[in-house]
């Protein structure tokens, strides 16, 4: 058995004590964010007739588009620069007046919501609670502390995002706004502008060899030439002759093309790529839907007040996502 002596003691008496200030500490922390949100919850930082939109949520939206931007510029291996614009509108200034026009309309309908045959009641409270725990694992630690959104901001911002999906399922189907995909069909496609001082007769030798089995990859090498691979497809407005001989061909065919300016060879990878067409007509359909919304919205007159102050307080100075 181990017995401690006097100053083993008082030195355990001094651990202790700082421990349980360590705790008291910690749980008042705790304790004061938590009153902190249950006080935002309450407060109106935008009003949009009968929905009452705490900050948290705010900030939900806004750091949501500042991460979407992010995420596409990475994508496209370009920088982001927040503080740029045109006629003198930042580029975040754009981002957040379009996120308040988007609230806005949002939330005009789920206002109405009855007016498309949904109502809360509809929503599945297991549903909700999925997307919450989804968001609390899923989402990075940066984004999660920007929004700083409380459970209950967060159970509010999903049924909402539920509720309107359903609505815009009913708007679609009244409105029959459906795209046919022939109209809207992607050719996956190599091509090659070719250079060089007798580009018009490399173009023919290089559409030969591929045509005769060579690999457009091992030709083009050959040539000194350099493969661009990307899809074309219908819809456009106005076609050249490129985009024409594309949307013609037929998988493994290869063509050379002569422009006034240029000469190009051309190897269609899939007359029909569905993935690239699909996500064409998503973004097709979505353009269709919002321009009904636009529509349908301009007939409620819902009055709409925001919190200036708080909502220049949200920024996007600090990325969420740190470029690689």
């Amino acid at each position: 058995m181990y017995v401690l002596n006097d100053n083993s003691k008082k030195s355990v008496n001094k651990f202790l004590k700082k421990t349980v200030v360590v705790f008291m500490t910690v749980a008042l922390c705790f304790s004061l964010a938590s009153c902190k949100k249950k006080k935002e919850e309450k407060y109106t930082a935008m009003k949009i007739g009968s929905s009452n939109l705490s900050p948290g949520i705010l900030r939900y939206y806004a750091y949501n588009a500042q991460a979407s931007y992010e995420n596409y510029y990475m994508a496209s291996g370009a920088h982001i620069h927040w503080s740029e614009g045109k006629n003198k509108v930042t580029l975040e200034e754009q981002v957040k007046n379009q996120t308040l026009e988007d609230m806005v309309k949002k939330y005009k309908l789920i206002n109405h919501s009855k007016d498309f045959e949904v109502n809360k009641s509809d929503i599945r409270d297991k549903d909700v609670s999925d997307m919450v725990d989804n968001y609390e694992k899923n989402s990075s630690d940066v984004l999660k502390g920007k929004v700083d959104a409380s459970k209950n901001d967060l159970k509010s911002i999903f049924t909402t995002y539920l509720m309107y999906e359903e609505i815009c399922d009913y708007i679609k189907e009244k409105y029959n706004i459906v795209v046919d995909k022939e109209l809207y069909r992607q050719v996956s496609i190599n091509l090659i502008e070719v250079s060089g001082d007798d580009a018009a007769n490399t173009a023919v030798k290089i559409c030969s060899e591929v045509n005769k089995g060579g690999t457009i990859v091992d030709v083009a090498s050959k040539y000194k030439q350099e493969v661009i691979e990307g899809t074309i497809g219908a819809g456009d407005r106005d076609r050249d002759k490129i985009e024409l001989a594309c949307l013609s061909m037929k998988t493994g065919e290869c063509v050379n093309v002569n422009t006034d300016l240029k000469n190009y060879v051309i190897y269609c990878v899939n007359d029909n790529d569905e993935k690239a067409t699909d996500i064409i007509v998503a973004d097709k359909e979505k353009e269709l839907l919002n321009q009904q919304i636009d529509l349908i919205v301009k007939n409620y007159k819902d009055d709409v007040k925001i919190d200036n102050e708080m909502w220049d307080r949200i920024n996007f100075n600090d990325p969420i996502f740190e470029e690689k």
